[in-house]
């Protein structure tokens, strides 16, 4: 360590930031507790002459340009975070333009025309059908007659066997009739209501009407109706042909079943 004196020169002190000889002035300030003021001048001088000097930039080529740029990270949204979305708007009603309609009017018309087309068509068609069925079908035979002429014999004999047929039908019914009037009591009923109108009966309706008698009236009416119908009906086939020759007889149509 470098001794100096005081400022007179008399009495000398130790100076305590003098470095010894042969050391190293930072070295002697670290000893001291201070910060070597000099140490920092010389790293700023020697940071000066070390540093290198930056290129200048370089102007970007279109080749770089085309690279694709990666996007930004997207921050992550969380579920909490997200807002209701609006709603959707309605969608807006067509608007019928005058072209529009006429369309429509005229597709309209053309589907109208087109019905009323395939509903003659399909009539026409049942109508045809209609016909051909009618045409398969067989022709009712019609046949005309006239009756010019009736046989007076065969008229006779239907006459008889009408009036036969009809005088044991009254005959029938005659019996028939007087057995349930005497069950009834009418013929004696009728007896005493004649005996009451005059003291001495007149007429004694019982024995006039008893079964034989009746069942013989009725038996001898049957026969003369016989008779009688018999000839009316030779009668009327003679009057029948009569009355044919002047006008031409009875016309009959008589059709097949």
């Amino acid at each position: 360590m470098r001794i100096n004196g005081t400022p007179d020169g008399n009495n000398p002190a130790p100076n305590p930031d003098a470095p010894e000889d042969g050391e190293d002035p930072s070295v002697s300030w670290a000893r001291l507790g201070h910060a070597d003021p000099y140490s920092g001048a010389l790293q700023a001088r020697d940071n000066s002459v070390k540093k290198p000097v930056p290129p200048p930039p370089m102007e970007p080529s279109p080749v770089a340009d085309a690279r694709p740029v990666a996007a930004p990270p997207v921050a992550e949204v969380q579920p909490d975070m997200v807002p209701p979305e609006p709603p959707a708007p309605a969608a807006p009603a067509p608007v019928n333009t005058y072209a529009d309609e006429r369309a429509a009017a005229k597709a309209a018309k053309k589907a109208e025309r087109e019905a009323a087309r395939e509903a003659r068509r399909l009539e026409a068609a049942k109508r045809m059908r209609e016909r051909e069925e009618a045409a398969d079908l067989p022709d009712v035979r019609r046949v005309k007659l006239i009756l010019s002429r009736v046989n007076p014999l065969s008229a006779m004999k239907i006459g008889f066997l009408v009036a036969v047929a009809m005088s044991i039908v009254m005959l029938v019914a005659a019996i028939v009739l007087w057995l349930v009037l005497d069950m009834l009591h009418v013929f004696s009923s009728m007896q005493g209501f004649l005996q009451a109108l005059s003291a001495t009966a007149l007429v004694n309706l019982v024995d006039a009407l008893t079964f034989s008698r009746t069942i013989a009236l009725v038996a001898i009416f049957g026969v003369l109706q016989i008779i009688i119908l018999t000839v009316l009906s030779w009668l009327a086939a003679v009057i029948y042909n009569l009355i044919a020759r002047m006008v031409g007889g009875l016309h009959v149509v008589m059709t097949d079943d």
